[in-house]
């Protein structure tokens, strides 16, 4: 690996050889859940010169012996399984996830504000030609001033719009509010489903604490962990590695763990022993919260070699020796998708991203679907008596055209006639007339039906469709 190799490098540029012991049993016994702590101690003890690899420089291995200086600083982070959504009620609620429900209150509340303001200004009479109370009057605001917004027309070709100056002033700030709404609510969504569909049910530390979740802890780290964090006593599982942690959680023994970033990104891509149940086998896992420690890797030294080895990291380290042999061990690529807890780019959004959307769509169709079927029979009652008074209304006039003509042909007869029998046809003249006065004030009557029912135009026309 990188810290054998870098050795070898120090001993070929500067003519010393290095030799690989075994560690002590002794050592191994004292410190069983870490050999690298027991290394630290045959360091201690110059049984070696130095240890090699990249340790974390712990108190208690400070304690023992000199360290060189730090290599890198190593990140450590909790990791929680995560779980698919699989429930149909999460996925449904999924698009009211970019707003917070105190928001979706304030939202309502302006709606409902704006409906009162609609009813108290007139606009909901106007509207809908007949008084009605506030509440009613409040939600019927709330639906014009959407109409209003959304410049729909009614049903003549005619946009709705608000009648008054204030109405008009309102109507403003409503749009500026959707508007505005509408874009944030857009924004807040793109990143909430550009958002891994993995579920983490664990926010970071101090939510694991809250929530009484076992940890799995490598050994070395017990103290750092209890010190910053006093209440994960009890809490804590201590295991002799971070590999072995990962399996007991696979293993039911704790629901989460402390991973720094190599052995996470070697999990995900199922490398060395963490492939042998498969490459894939811990793609369940992911990395939440924040850093929960940063440790410092570097050498264990025996004393007097650290001022040698400082000279030679610092050397190798201004020529770029070190950038160039970290360079040949690359991280190996991972298998799993949640990488860095995103979707990539690439990936185009799914079927059940908008799953939320689409079923309440469906669910609008349906229930218009049964509202319509329900009024059906007051909507073909309305419709016959369209027709009804259609057909009343041609008879009129069809009737008053014959009467018309009746009286005119009467009144050409009186007119020819030599005087013989005039005082007989001025009398039908006079009735003929008064009749069609009564059949004009009916036909007026019925004008005014039918202007009702042009109101209602679009309600019959939906029956007819």
């Amino acid at each position: 690996g990188v810290s054998v190799e870098l050795l070898q490098g120090f001993a070929a540029d500067n003519g010393f050889s290095v030799t690989y012991h075994s560690v002590s049993e002794d050592s191994q016994a004292i410190y069983n859940m870490s050999s690298y702590t027991a290394c630290v101690r045959d360091v201690a003890l110059h049984r070696i010169d130095f240890c090699a690899g990249f340790f974390w420089e712990t108190p208690e291995r400070r304690s023992m012996t000199s360290f060189s200086p730090a290599y890198m600083p190593d990140l450590i982070h909790l990791v929680v399984f995560a779980k698919t959504p699989d429930s149909i009620f999460r996925m449904l609620f999924k698009i009211f996830e970019p707003f917070s429900p105190e928001l979706w209150l304030v939202i309502l509340a302006c709606c409902l504000l704006v409906g009162f303001t609609m009813w108290l200004l007139g606009e909901v009479d106007h509207a809908e030609g007949r008084k009605v109370g506030p509440v009613r009057g409040s939600l019927y605001g709330v639906h014009s001033a959407l109409i209003m917004f959304l410049g729909q027309s009614d049903g003549f070709f005619n946009v709705v719009q608000a009648q008054s100056g204030g109405g008009q002033i309102v109507m403003f700030g409503f749009g500026l509010l959707c508007m505005v709404g509408a874009a944030s609510y857009i924004a807040s969504l793109c990143n909430f489903l550009l958002m891994s569909n993995l579920h983490v049910g664990v926010k970071g530390m101090q939510d694991a604490i809250e929530q009484r979740i076992k940890i799995c802890v490598a050994a070395p780290l017990k103290e750092l962990v209890l010190a910053k964090y006093p209440r994960i006593r009890g809490l804590a599982v201590v295991v002799e590695s971070m590999t072995e942690s990962v399996y007991a959680m696979d293993d039911g023994i704790c629901q989460a763990t402390l991973l720094n970033d190599n052995d996470y990104e070697r999990m995900l891509a199922g490398d060395g022993i963490y492939g042998k149940q498969g490459t894939d086998a811990h793609c369940n896992k992911i990395k939440t919260g924040d850093v929960v420690l940063s440790m410092s890797l570097a050498m264990p030294l025996r004393t007097g070699l650290e001022h040698v080895m400082g000279y030679l990291y610092t050397a190798g380290k201004a020529e770029g020796k070190i950038e160039e042999l970290f360079k040949k061990y690359p991280m190996p690529e991972p298998v799993c998708k949640h990488e860095f807890g995103v979707k990539s780019e690439a990936d185009p959004l799914v079927p059940k991203d908008l799953l939320g959307i689409v079923l309440l769509t469906l669910g609008y169709v349906v229930c218009g679907v049964i509202v319509q079927f329900a009024r059906r029979p007051e909507l073909r009652k309305l419709a016959r008596n369209h027709v009804e008074s259609g057909v009343q209304f041609a008879r009129a006039s069809s009737s008053s055209s014959v009467w018309r003509q009746s009286t005119e042909s009467s009144s050409k007869e009186a007119n020819d006639d030599n005087g013989d029998g005039c005082h007989r046809h001025e009398n039908d003249v006079t009735g003929l007339r008064r009749a069609l006065d009564e059949l004009n004030d009916r036909v007026g009557e019925m004008t005014a039906d039918i202007k009702d029912i042009k109101k209602r135009l679009p309600a019959v026309r939906d029956v007819f469709i």
